[in-house]
């Protein structure tokens, strides 16, 4: 689902994975507090953290937190 959405949203939303599980990508769950994986968090354009999401998502739920931050 993500991989299909890094597609649907090229050039409009930088979605990037990180693999908690190695020890170089630990920094990233004290930063934003990761406690569940999945989760998702949605940066803005300064970085800002502007939602968040624990636990899986369903595609529809996903799209719409996108649309939401492109504005559409």
């Amino acid at each position: 689902m993500v991989d299909r959405a890094v597609n649907d949203f090229k050039g409009r939303v930088q979605i990037v994975e990180v693999n908690l599980d190695k020890q170089e990508n630990l920094q990233f769950s004290e930063k934003y507090q990761v406690t569940v994986i999945p989760t998702y968090v949605f940066l803005d354009s300064r970085g800002n953290i502007v939602d968040r999401a624990a636990g899986s998502l369903t595609k529809d739920v996903l799209y719409e937190k996108l649309r939401s931050l492109v504005g559409k």
